[in-house]
């Protein structure tokens, strides 16, 4: 019985240390930034399909966008790639 106890108390301990150690590496895709936004025309009216893009200016990489059916986008970066964007 004492030794079931050891095995199970063992196996909780490892159990738990597993799952912090996986937990840090779900956390590297975690979102660090975004950009959003509403695309007008000059009166103000919301523009649907309007292209969008936007250039990280440390690596010259664009990411080109459209806007949706409320005139909205939205990109959201990730810890690999949320600096130099704009």
């Amino acid at each position: 019985m004492r030794n079931n106890l050891k095995q199970t108390t063992l196996f909780m301990v490892i159990a738990l240390v597993c799952s912090l150690c996986l937990s840090s590496v779900a956390a590297a895709q975690t979102v660090t930034g975004t950009i959003k936004g509403t695309i007008t025309d000059v009166n103000d009216a919301i523009v649907v399909g309007a292209s969008v893009e936007i250039v990280n200016t440390e690596t010259g990489l664009k990411r080109n966008l459209t806007s949706n059916e409320d005139g909205s986008f939205i990109a959201r970066f990730y810890r690999s790639d949320a600096t130099g964007w704009q």
